[in-house]
């Protein structure tokens, strides 16, 4: 390729990021819209969304490319969020998904090549963490999210593929508590499959899936199984390394089994506490720099396992990679002629 060309593609990359609208959203009335609905009908594919701190009780159906941003799951809540095949490419970040009725918190219409970032996905049925509705063959990445299970009937599955590849890296997934003998985290078909640096706890098998497809599992901690204890049925062709679990050995090369717990605050019978759960490893576990040799920390170190290791560690709260204002304190009065001092509390969180 010649330079002239690059020098136009170049031009026409900045003319596209011109283009793209940020369009923001506080129902305080600061922003220039009030809802994620209002604010959606006024975007183009290829435009921003940015969700102040807030509960927005809305299921949002989107057929348009978008990068939506919350200021972390600890500070905005949605309802649903519904993918459409003309969303592909779009990304949800720092928010927390919660649903109610039979839907789960994600729903795919043959979108392809969505990812999901620094989210809170909080699945209250019987239903999926992300469920397909239509269409098959399609990508989908999950980085740096909680994943809860409040189920209470049903197969109380995870994830239910359909020749989907599927990329999770450094996220917590957790069961239904109660008592069920047919939770898997991965179900069906998939067709490519990787996973590193995560936590499980709270299921009785961790797949139950069909044929021959790309998987890959590495530097994960499963824990706390809940009646049962199996890794399941998997890809003849897996790689299984570096990987650890209480009650059974993990499959493949260089695994561990527990014998005790390895995190620094986790509660076997409260599981998951947003307030108290803290994830990381106790020196004592022996899981501080013993996971894959090549993959590395942040500081360069071996990687850890869990999802505070490898080069992309999980981000607390769900802090996106966008400064947000969280709060802002004010006196409620002052006297006429004295100077009015307000403070903010703002946050970002790493570019990664």
């Amino acid at each position: 390729m010649n330079k002239t060309s690059l020098l136009c593609i170049a031009f026409l990359t900045l003319i596209c990021s011109a283009n793209a609208a940020v369009l923001r959203i506080n129902p305080n009335g600061s922003a220039p819209y009030a809802t994620i609905t209002d604010a959606y009908d006024a975007a183009a594919s290829g435009d921003t969304i940015v969700i102040a701190p807030g509960t927005y009780l809305e299921n949002i159906v989107s057929t348009k490319r978008l990068r939506v941003i919350g200021a972390g799951w600890d500070n905005t809540r949605i309802r649903n969020w519904y993918f459409q095949n003309a969303s592909t490419g779009s990304s949800l970040e720092g928010v927390k998904v919660s649903t109610t009725g039979t839907v789960a918190p994600l729903v795919s219409y043959n979108s392809d090549s969505v990812t999901i970032k620094r989210c809170y996905l909080q699945s209250n049925y019987q239903t999926y963490f992300w469920a397909r509705s239509s269409g098959s063959g399609n990508w989908i990445t999950f980085e740096d999210c909680v994943m809860i299970s409040n189920q209470n009937s049903g197969s109380n599955d995870g994830f239910n593929f359909n020749q989907d590849s599927c990329v999770i890296r450094n996220c917590y997934v957790q069961g239904w508590q109660g008592s069920s003998t047919n939770q898997n985290v991965f179900i069906n078909d998939p067709a490519f499959l990787s996973v590193t640096n995560c936590v499980f706890t709270n299921w009785s098998q961790l797949l139950n899936t069909t044929g021959t497809y790309g998987f890959y599992f590495a530097n994960n901690i499963v824990y706390d199984w809940n009646n049962g204890a199996t890794f399941g049925t998997y890809s003849p062709t897996a790689t299984f390394e570096y990987n650890a679990s209480s009650v059974i050995t993990p499959p493949g090369t260089d695994a561990a089994l527990l014998t005790m717990n390895p995190f620094t605050n986790y509660d076997e019978t409260a599981n998951f506490q947003d307030d108290t759960t803290d994830l990381h490893l106790t020196p004592q576990s022996g899981l501080v720099d013993a996971g894959v040799p090549s993959l590395l920390d942040r500081d360069a170190s071996r990687s850890d396992l869990g999802v505070y290791g490898g080069p992309y560690e999980f981000v607390d709260n769900g802090a996106p990679d966008y400064p947000f204002v969280i709060s802002v304190v004010a006196p409620s009065a002052i006297i006429s002629g004295d100077s009015l001092t307000i403070n903010t509390i703002g946050r970002v969180g790493p570019r990664y």
